[in-house]
């Protein structure tokens, strides 16, 4: 009696076929198509994103969403995943503007290689298609600097910065939100910082204020101001991100 596993094997030709009986073909995993974007300053007129996963060849398709939805780039991605995707960016932002955008996985259904809008379409993944929405943001004549935070409780009425990078002695301040962009003035936090790379940054809050669960925060990297009373309606900011607060114990 043959076993489940008995290997078959005839010639044909100059070919040796093995042939497996009573065995499923292994099957390679299927991707989930995914899209991972967070905010950023625009640098030398490109969007990173940060993670893309394509089951097949692809587009991945940034457009700026908080006006009558703009086409702003588009790159092709390779089946696979790939980390810090450069997309180019060939919209205008004025210096200190923000921008909302989406970033979209798209399939490439058309012409190989080109994308076409009217016969592309998105990856989808529960009825909804694949994509990340982040804020964008364009800096003034000084961009010698970055902030890297994350979505965050506040405990101890401090806000964490992952990581500072200055390259001038500037002030790291917290503004409130006005809708989709930093208030100004409307720092509720503020802490000097030396050039350098700085992690895990402590930012206390002002006595007199608070903040409340799903409030959007925005750090912001200031020039040194020549006194300490200078207001920052009137300072010009390096780079500025945002963050939302998700419990305030």
């Amino acid at each position: 009696m043959r076993g489940r596993n008995t290997l078959r094997c005839k010639w044909v030709g100059w070919l040796l076929v093995g042939v497996l009986t009573g065995c499923d073909a292994a099957q390679e995993p299927v991707l989930t198509p995914q899209i991972v974007a967070g905010n950023q300053m625009l640098v030398n007129q490109q969007v990173k994103i940060k993670k893309v996963v394509a089951p097949e060849h692809g587009w991945v398709v940034v457009r700026r969403i908080d006006q009558a939805p703009q086409l702003a780039g588009v790159a092709a991605v390779a089946e696979g995943i790939r980390l810090n995707l450069p997309v180019p960016y060939a919209l205008t932002l004025g210096d200190y503007e923000v921008a909302w955008c989406s970033a979209m996985l798209y399939r490439d259904l058309g012409r190989i290689g080109q994308f076409e809008p009217e016969v592309d379409r998105p990856f989808m993944v529960d009825q909804q298609p694949v994509e990340a929405r982040f804020f964008l943001f364009k800096g003034g004549e000084v961009t010698d600097g970055w902030i890297v935070v994350e979505d965050q409780e506040v405990v101890n009425r401090t806000v964490i910065i992952e990581e500072v990078g200055v390259g001038e002695p500037a002030d790291l301040v917290i503004h409130r939100d006005a809708g989709n962009r930093p208030k100004v003035p409307g720092v509720i936090a503020r802490k000097p910082l030396e050039p350098g790379i700085h992690r895990q940054v402590e930012v206390k809050l002002f006595p007199e204020e608070t903040v409340s669960c799903g409030e959007r925060l925005w750090p912001m990297l200031h020039v040194r101001s020549v006194s300490d009373e200078q207001p920052y309606d009137i300072d010009k900011p390096i780079i500025t991100t945002s963050f939302v607060v998700l419990c305030v114990p």
